[in-house]
């Protein structure tokens, strides 16, 4: 897949896959699914974990997403389940530098009332758990593979146990940077020769 990631000026008519994983595809969203994305976004559960956790407007989000669709420095992406074919979630990146070739890795929710429904699928409660993480090494493969970069960082606030789960999951590791640190706030990254330490050792 081609690491130019600005789509067309016009918005698609079709969603454009970005990268998937085993069970999930994180494509480019459509107009049609901001409203699942807003929603979860303002839902009470899913944005006391973001920094900025107020209730966002439906106009102000949707030309927030809209904006989104052709940049390359801050993404946001649908998580879709490929075999059920539902939205199950975001996920992105922001500050993508061009010089340094580090992004900020982030904006992970997937919506409780979906995973409750595939629950429900004897076959899909195996892998309830692993589907946020599958997303998250999608795009953790395809940051390194595709675009190039030399580290991903993130953060979350400390006490968000899923986060911690999935970020030591994906390998990232504390960060020894102090600009841009918050009180509250737990601080890591992924560097490419570790990611390429942890692509051997899997192989």
């Amino acid at each position: 897949m081609s690491s130019v990631l600005v789509p067309p000026n016009s918005l698609p008519s079709e969603r454009r896959r970005v990268c998937m994983g085993k069970w999930v595809d994180v494509c480019y969203p459509l107009p049609s699914d901001y409203p699942f994305l807003i929603a979860l976004r303002n839902r009470a559960d899913v944005r006391r974990w973001f920094i900025d956790n107020r209730v966002i407007e439906v106009p102000q989000a949707a030309a927030w997403l809209a904006a989104r669709s052709t940049r390359r420095d801050d993404v946001l992406l649908l998580i879709r389940h490929r075999k059920r074919d539902l939205n199950i979630g975001s996920i992105g990146w922001t500050q993508l530098n061009e010089t340094s070739k580090t992004a900020e890795f982030g904006r992970l929710a997937v919506d409780p009332e979906v995973l409750r429904k595939l629950a429900r699928d004897d076959e899909s409660r195996s892998i309830l758990a692993e589907l946020a993480l599958d997303a998250c090494l999608a795009v953790r493969d395809y940051a390194f593979s595709e675009l190039g970069l030399t580290a991903l960082l993130t953060c979350y606030k400390t006490g968000n146990v899923a986060a911690a789960a999935i970020n030591k999951a994906c390998g990232m590791m504390p960060s020894a940077r102090t600009e841009g640190v918050e009180d509250g706030m737990t601080h890591l990254e992924l560097t490419r020769q570790h990611w390429e330490k942890i692509r051997s050792n899997n192989q």
